[in-house]
């Protein structure tokens, strides 16, 4: 079930519902990504019903005629993303949207956090913004589709040299275990049994960047969840995502975020006030 093209984000906003335009039946012609924030949400097609709450991510597929039916007596408040994706018919003959919103509580707490960095990127708006949020987004969207696979019992495929996906697979779960320390390509390439012109070339082949970007991008999403979720100095964070040199640290991540880790810390306080 290879995925041959990116998505492309339209819209995007932080956002609470209007009660009367929301609970009409409307049909997008774009898809919807919608993360819960604050209260609760049905929404109805009809074929299906999903009931979210607070942290659940709901995946409506373009041209679905649906309501989006919520309590007005609590607060509520989402993420929600509109997007235009080329392969979503075909992904979508292997799993229902009803499917991809019932995942453990542990791949909801991941998707949560690959959507909180999706939204600064794009409330950033650097030159390279879009691009980056587009290959965001297919990302999350692979993971609730990977999530809907350990939900249902789906065996993995066994781990074998012939197989580049396994390959690649085994070296993504290698850098984000290790990626805490200053692990090299010549060592997850040694763990592997393979050369490493091999796992390079194969890497770059099966997911479109090198393996280096990806464990960047490993490392930057860790740590602006250490910059949200803790207390740590910026010092402290740069060597638990493997930086020796916090000045370099601070380089990457304004490179890759479009500010600095103070600034995303500063911002993300004060989204939450």
């Amino acid at each position: 079930m290879a995925v041959s093209a990116l998505p492309t984000i339209i819209s995007f906003g932080r956002s609470t519902f209007d009660a009367v335009w929301a609970e009409k039946e409307h049909t997008n012609t774009v898809s919807e990504l919608l993360h819960i924030l604050h209260g609760s949400v049905e929404v109805k097609t009809r074929n299906y019903t999903i009931k979210g709450s607070k942290g659940d991510t709901i995946y409506t597929p373009a041209f679905s005629p649906h309501r989006d039916i919520f309590s007005t007596d609590t607060p509520f408040e989402v993420h929600l993303f509109q997007f235009f994706w080329p392969d979503e018919e075909h992904m979508l003959k292997r799993y229902t949207p009803t499917q991809l919103a019932s995942i453990q509580k542990s791949d909801k707490r991941k998707i949560a956090a690959d959507i909180h960095n999706l939204y600064q990127t794009l409330i950033q708006g650097t030159s390279l913004g879009r691009e980056l949020s587009n290959s965001m987004l297919l990302t999350i969207i692979l993971r609730l589709f990977q999530a809907a696979d350990t939900a249902s019992g789906v065996e993995p495929a066994a781990p074998g040299k012939s197989s580049k996906k396994v390959i690649m697979e085994e070296a993504k779960k290698l850098i984000q275990k290790e990626y805490s320390r200053p692990v090299s390509l010549d060592e997850i390439a040694s763990a592997l049994n393979i050369s490493a012109y091999y796992l390079s070339h194969i890497f770059s082949q099966e997911s479109g960047f090198t393996l280096s970007s990806y464990l960047t991008e490993v490392r930057m999403q860790n740590a602006a969840l250490f910059l949200t979720g803790t207390q740590s100095s910026i010092a402290s964070i740069a060597q638990l995502v493997g930086f020796s040199d916090a000045t370099y640290f601070r380089k990457v991540f304004k490179l890759h975020y479009g500010i600095s880790p103070r600034e995303y810390r500063t911002r993300a306080i004060l989204e939450t006030k």
